[in-house]
């Protein structure tokens, strides 16, 4: 019966990754499943699900939201962007629509491009500010792409230049959204509820839904198969070390990003995401649930 499932999901998944060059290091096929044994992949499935599981049951009762919500000031920039983040997303599904590749966007990235698309497009209420303040601790992997870029998939003309826009503007868009105020306002410095949260979800997503489609398919979804190229963790134990400094990353990067944002935002935007350092009150904030 498992076979039969994995099968019919192969299929039905087929059209989406028939365009896949397996013969391109990185990119996936059957000596990227076999880079790890199965017992091992199991193990660390096991393990990643059991501290994704135990980060979300303690993280959820803590998050907190204030209860009075400013209106955004809906500017040109923020107009700007959302126009910028569409054309540059709907020319990434042109590339991969044409060249059947399409699998590709659930890699993280692309994923955060559409909550950010989302974010600017959405009228503002308590989701959207759970939902910026969650992302605000899953963009690093923006940074890591342009340090560490993995562009030897990406043949079409342009197509690595339009890597490195889209990276740049997952990259940009949180501060502007921090300059509207209104639902885009973050958390205390020193709560780390939202975080633990949104390393939960991460760490789910990767190893249940997104190591599952790409061992079906054979398809190195951000490298939860085998190791990338420019991995300087190459090895046989790279998910594990992925694990530990992903953990850390998410811990501390929002965390810096927002303390470095907050030091030139216009002073009416920094008052307004200052106002929420006081999380622990229950004065002014509201459970998300």
């Amino acid at each position: 019966m498992a076979q039969a499932n994995g099968t019919t999901a192969e299929h039905l998944l087929s059209w989406t990754y028939e365009g896949v060059d397996y013969s391109i290091d990185g990119a996936g096929g059957q000596d990227c499943v076999q880079f790890l044994s199965t017992s091992q992949r199991m193990i660390e499935t096991l393990l990643a699900g059991l501290l994704a599981c135990c980060e979300m049951f303690i993280a959820y009762p803590k998050l907190r939201i204030p209860s009075n919500m400013c209106v955004s000031k809906n500017s040109s920039m923020k107009r700007f962007l959302m126009v910028a983040m569409c054309l540059t997303y709907g020319v990434e599904l042109g590339y991969k629509f044409s060249s059947k590749t399409l699998i590709w966007i659930l890699n993280p990235c692309h994923v955060v491009t559409m909550v950010q698309i989302f974010l600017l497009a959405a009228p503002p209420s308590k989701y959207v500010t759970a939902v910026f303040r969650l992302h605000m601790h899953a963009f690093h992997g923006a940074i890591l792409a342009m340090l560490l870029p993995v562009t030897n998939t990406r043949l079409l003309p342009f197509e690595t230049a339009v890597y490195y826009v889209q990276h740049i503007l997952i990259f940009l868009v949180p501060y502007f959204l921090m300059r509207e105020g209104g639902p885009y306002v973050v958390e205390s410095l020193t709560d780390f509820s939202w975080p633990t949260m949104a390393a939960g979800l991460l760490f789910f997503w990767h190893f249940v839904p997104l190591q599952y489609i790409a061992y079906i398919s054979k398809v190195n979804l951000n490298s939860m198969l085998c190791p990338a190229i420019s991995d300087p963790f190459y090895g046989s134990y790279y998910r594990i070390v992925a694990m530990t400094h992903q953990t850390i990353m998410i811990l501390i990067h929002g965390k810096i990003y927002t303390f470095v944002a907050k030091l030139i935002l216009p002073p009416l935007s920094r008052e307004l995401n200052n106002e929420q350092q006081n999380p622990g009150s229950q004065n002014g904030h509201a459970k998300l649930h």
